[in-house]
């Protein structure tokens, strides 16, 4: 794996979100430049699932700036954004280990922001499957489940995300 390219995307990732609310043009220049540093990361190691995801989220960060100004906007299956968020995020769920949580879970928020109720349930399913305890999981399929109007399966859900963080009376040490 070309580590270099990776780390640098990375950085430039991380530029991005740090410019995304202030300056969301500069943020777009990160992310383009983000982007290309995972591609030249991914020549050495195409099937890298870590490059891969990096990879899905930057051009979902990309799509959600385009969209930001649009109340309740949906991602446009047609968007050529879209099409790359979503081969990448494919490939990231088939590359080694296969089907994670994790992976499924990126995919399920990504189907949720494009509109595509049914598929994301399915991957947030797939994802609780692969780990139940996966308590971000538990906790946006129960909200896509109250958004749909099922407020009692929403709560178990909910409940069960909540029981995941019991104990946790203060962050992590890595979150400082």
């Amino acid at each position: 794996m070309n580590i270099i390219s990776h780390a640098q995307g990375y950085f430039y990732h991380v530029k991005g979100l740090a410019n995304r609310i202030e300056d969301p043009e500069v943020a777009r220049n990160f992310y383009g430049i983000a982007i290309e540093k995972f591609s030249e990361a991914l020549n050495s190691d195409p099937n890298n699932k870590e490059i891969l995801l990096s990879m899905s989220l930057t051009w979902t960060l990309m799509i959600e700036d385009s969209y930001k100004h649009i109340p309740n906007a949906k991602f446009e299956r047609s968007d050529p954004k879209v099409k790359k968020a979503e081969e990448y995020s494919l490939r990231a769920i088939f590359a080694e280990p296969k089907y994670d949580s994790f992976s499924l879970f990126r995919y399920a928020q990504f189907l949720e922001k494009c509109g595509r109720f049914d598929d994301a349930e399915d991957y947030y399913l797939m994802a609780l499957e692969a780990d139940p305890d996966n308590a971000g999981c538990l906790h946006c399929y129960g909200s896509l489940l109250s958004d749909r109007g099922f407020e009692e399966d929403a709560e178990k859900f909910f409940r069960r995300a909540s029981q995941q963080t019991i104990g946790l009376s203060q962050w992590p040490q890595w979150y400082h």
